[in-house]
Formats: C-alpha cells, structure tokens, sequence
C-alpha cells in the first residue's frame, strides 16, 4: 500500500487511481504534503488528479485504524480526492464488501478497453445451419445435433434452430474467438468440417467439430470466422495504440 501510494502521488503521467488496503503514510514523506521534495520524489500535478480509495478494518491489529485515518487526511492535504471505508469486522485482511467497493472503483478508475473497442462493430457476420459434435471423453456418446449459428462481434453463438434465433432464446453453444481458436479439418467429413478448439487448454481436453453440407459452405465459414478474428486484433491494436496517444498527451 505504502509503495502504491508513494507511487500514485509522485507519478507524472495520469494514473487512474489508487487503491489502498490496509496500509499508512510513512513520517519521512510528511514533507510532501507541504509541498517539499523527499528522497528527490514530491507530489506530482498528475498525482494530485489522481483520486483514492482507502479501505481499512476497525478491527486490525497490524495497522490500527489510527493510521488510516492518518493516511486519509496526509492524502487530503495533498489535495487528493480520497474516498475512505471502513469495515467494522475486519482485521488486517479483506472481505466482500472490501471487494465489491475495490470493483465498483476498478470500473470508474479504469479506462474500459472493451468500452471503446464496442464503438465500432466487427462488420464480419454471417448465419447458417450446421451440425455440430462435441468431441471428447467417450465420443461414441456425442452425437451429431443441428445448429444454427450466427457470427457477431467475434463470438460464434449455436442456437437449436432459427426460430430459437429469431425469438432470441438463449444460444446453447457460445465461442469466444479470442480463446478459441478454429481450422479446416477432415477429422470426421472430408472437406466439410471445421474444429473448434479451446485455445487456453495446452491438452486437447475440449473441442468441437461443425460439420457443414458442401465444401463451399465449409470454405465460406472458415473465411469468415478467420476475418472477424483478424479484424478484432487489429482494432484492439488500434485501440492500444490510441489509449497510449490519450495518456501521453494528458
């Protein structure tokens, strides 16, 4: 906590925002509070803009409470916007109400990547029917079962039919193509069948087949899936790159 905040005051570039846990202001740095420069660091413009969360335990013995309220008021002499909870039955520790306080924080702090990446819709969308088998443990037990399947935003979604579709039941199969990955295969119908894989697994624990009735279809789906995938990284690339434009010129 101590180095998060030293940290967070003294950084000249925007931070989002502190978020301190049980933690409490060291004696050498009181300085910074008048505005001196301790150990060649002081408190930045930037780290005054900086707002903080300060959460600590009535209950705990390590660092008492005295000096988290301590913390909390250095904080506001340094002109820092400080949000401070306390919790009764909390020693030096966490809970879930620390939690969720540190996630309803995370999520105003943090520049939302997904937010901005949402602003622009992957143009890569396609529908069709297809049959689709789950291949692993006992795969004599997995039959074939129809599926239709509708591309957006780079999630490949299976639903029991088109009208499950259209009446916007919940889709019984859902593919994120950032963690699966998907390739042309010949494994169970020659030249019309593509295989989804679980990316994150190192082992071939859990994987799909979707069979399609010609080749074409087969070709067409692969092209699709593989253009949506690639449209994706190159906008979170796009999106990085401008997240680091908007910071560096705050």
């Amino acid at each position: 906590g101590v180095v998060a905040m030293a940290t967070a005051l003294s950084c000249r570039q925007p931070l989002g925002g502190l978020i301190s846990l049980s933690s409490w202001f060291p004696r050498v740095l009181a300085g910074w509070c008048d505005g001196q420069t301790v150990a060649g660091l002081a408190v930045s413009y930037a780290g005054r803009r900086t707002p903080a969360l300060l959460c600590h335990g009535l209950g705990d013995m390590t660092v008492p409470p005295k000096e988290g309220r301590d913390l909390c008021a250095r904080l506001v002499e340094c002109g820092i916007n400080v949000e401070a909870k306390d919790y009764s039955v909390l020693a030096h520790d966490f809970c879930i109400a620390e939690l969720l306080d540190v996630h309803r924080s995370l999520l105003r702090y943090l520049p939302r990547v997904e937010r901005l990446l949402s602003q622009k819709r992957n143009p890569h969308e396609k529908e069709g029917a297809a049959k689709r088998r789950a291949d692993w443990g006992l795969t004599k037990m997995h039959p074939w079962n129809s599926r239709y399947l509708v591309l957006r935003e780079n999630v490949l979604y299976a639903y029991s039919s088109h009208s499950d579709y259209t009446a916007r039941a919940k889709p019984l199969d859902e593919w994120e193509l950032d963690t699966v990955s998907h390739a042309s295969s010949d494994k169970k119908s020659p030249r019309r069948s593509i295989e989804l894989r679980d990316a994150t697994r190192s082992a071939n624990l859990l994987y799909f087949f979707l069979h399609f009735d010609t080749e074409i279809e087969r070709e067409q789906w692969t092209e699709a899936l593989s253009a949506s995938q690639e449209w994706q990284n190159e906008e979170k690339e796009r999106q990085r790159r401008a997240t680091i434009v908007i910071h560096e010129q705050s």
